[in-house]
This record gives C-alpha cells, sequence and structure tokens, in this order.
C-alpha cells in the first residue's frame, strides 16, 4: 500500500535504506585497482617494452591479455643453441607494429602498477586499424598471460609456425619475473 501523504512509511524508508546499503556494498567490494570508468585513450605513444606503451604526456597502458619477454629476458634459439635477447626483440617489434601511428586504447581498470590495462589498435585515418595486443600474440613476440583466454588460438598458431619466442626455449614472462625477484 503506497501512501498518499507527503511523509514516507516506515516500508518505505526501510526500502530506501535497504537500496542505498546495495549499493554502498557493491561499489565497496569493487577489487582493487578496478574502476566504473571506461577510459579511452588517443595519441602517439612511446613504447617501454614488449607489452606496455606510455602515451606522450599521458598515461601507461599495459596491453591487456598478453604477457611479452622482459626486457633483460633471453631465449636460446632451438637447433642453432644461439642466446638472443627476446625481450629487447619483442619490444622492437612492437615498435615495428606502431611505427608513426596514432594509437587507441580502451580499458576499464588499472593494473596493480598503476598502468591502465587496454586493448589498443593503430589508427589509420580515424578508424581502428591492427589490434596491437593480438598481433604481438600472433607474431610469436608475446603469449597470452597467464590463465587469459583471449589469444589463445593466435598463440595456438604462432607456437605451431615456430613464431617469434616459439622457435626458441624460452621462460614464460611471469615465471622469468618471479625467478628475478626471488634472486634480490
Amino acid at each position: 500500500m503506497v501512501s498518499t501523504n507527503k511523509f514516507l512509511s516506515r516500508r518505505e524508508i526501510v526500502a530506501a535504506h535497504i537500496i542505498l546499503l546495495s549499493i554502498f556494498l557493491s561499489i565497496s567490494f569493487l577489487p582493487v585497482g578496478a574502476s566504473s570508468e571506461r577510459k579511452v585513450l588517443e595519441g602517439q605513444v612511446r613504447v617501454i617494452d614488449g607489452d606496455t606503451i606510455r602515451f606522450l604526456n599521458g598515461p601507461r597502458v599495459r596491453l591487456n591479455h598478453i604477457d611479452a619477454p622482459e626486457l633483460k629476458q633471453t631465449c636460446l634459439l632451438q637447433g642453432v643453441g644461439k642466446i638472443y635477447h627476446c625481450g629487447k626483440t619483442s619490444k622492437e617489434t612492437l615498435e615495428g607494429i606502431i611505427g608513426n601511428h596514432k594509437i587507441y586504447c580502451e580499458s576499464d581498470k588499472l593494473d596493480v602498477y598503476g598502468r591502465w590495462l587496454g586493448t589498443c589498435w593503430t589508427l589509420d585515418m580515424g578508424q581502428k586499424g591492427i589490434n596491437i595486443n593480438q598481433r604481438m600474440v600472433q607474431l610469436g613476440e608475446a603469449v597470452t598471460y597467464k590463465g587469459a583466454t583471449t589469444y589463445r588460438v593466435d598463440e595456438e598458431a604462432a607456437k605451431v609456425a615456430k613464431k617469434g619466442i616459439w622457435s626458441s626455449s624460452f621462460q614464460w614472462p611471469w615465471e622469468f619475473r618471479k625467478t628475478k625477484r626471488a634472486e634480490l
């Protein structure tokens, strides 16, 4: 029964409190780094490493769902036994994909280091061009981030074709980081 006077009934007050409490609790339990804001970034960038870029005079973006070898990481070419700097090669590949293009990234959350986690594309005449995250995996210069499935098919194709790091023996980037942290 709805009250017709200008004062709220006890039932309406309780319902309003329940709604407010529900909103408060849903906001309070967002995961760390979560944001309700969708962030769109566009412009020129500088490549930091094989999976991180920085917008000129702007934020850093970690390419979402992929993991590239660390800058100081090396890999061992199969059949040749030659060590090469696969982390540096990964960075150079990302620089080649980006070239002088403007970049467009979409993100909705930050990682624990304050970087936006984003899916990024080159911009060609104002239109989305190459999906950079996907291209890095297709070229074998990055792997799908552990637990992610977004680019798993692309990773498998690169692996079968022995592209990039798949032509070598390598340590998963997350294992390399863990080993380096343990050495400190």
